[in-house]
């Protein structure tokens, strides 16, 4: 092989590896950006599960979002299995708290993930995975599991638990997740509908 054959079939390696090597990269910092937001989901489920966003979501009355975010599609394999629908709770003890869960066809919750909170260290900061399952109460429950009037912390005559000692962000975090499914079920259709386009408050349903 010639010196200029030799530099030439080496010059490829590289380019392809420097490609491959791009591509990896990509990925990975795509697996990372989404990481926060699979936690949404079972353990057991997260592996399998892709995620699609769909449209972008701008309520600021019902689901407390200040700015237009992002939803998502998740598919286990090709098929559909719900929809990962973010919310802020503007009512935690020091501040907003930002939350996004998974429902799933049915209308029920597949899992809800915070996604950054600003609570009381040893308190309220036990709305974070990390520190305690309380999230995982609200797992399988939809609005008429229990009835909407029951989706309360069990001091204002609800069904939920708050977490000890942190009743106001308890109770924020409980509304949040009361008023996702309540969009959720008022915009039913558009969610089973949604591509890339916009979902607004305003939509009119059957």
């Amino acid at each position: 092989m010639s010196i200029v054959a030799s530099a030439a079939a080496t010059l490829v390696i590289l380019v392809g590896t420097h490609a491959l090597l791009r591509d990896r990269i990509a990925a990975n910092q795509h697996h990372a950006a989404l990481s926060p937001l699979l936690a949404a989901f079972p353990v057991v489920q997260r592996q399998h599960i892709t995620l699609q966003i769909a449209g972008s979501l701008d309520d600021t009355d019902a689901l407390g979002l200040r700015a237009s975010t992002p939803f998502y599609r998740a598919f286990d394999g090709e098929k559909l299995i719900g929809w990962l629908i973010p919310a802020v709770a503007r009512q935690g003890y020091n501040g907003d708290i930002s939350l996004v869960t998974a429902i799933n066809p049915a209308g029920e919750i597949i899992g809800t993930q915070v996604l950054d909170q600003r609570e009381t260290a040893g308190l309220g900061d036990r709305i974070d995975r990390a520190k305690s399952k309380w999230l995982d109460t609200f797992n399988g429950h939809s609005l008429s599991n229990p009835s909407e009037g029951a989706w309360y912390v069990t001091r204002d005559s609800g069904r939920f638990d708050a977490i000890t000692g942190a009743t106001v962000t308890s109770r924020a975090v409980i509304q949040a997740i009361r008023y996702t499914l309540l969009y959720f079920q008022e915009h039913r259709t558009d969610f089973l509908a949604a591509g890339d386009a916009q979902i607004s408050a305003d939509s009119t349903h059957e």
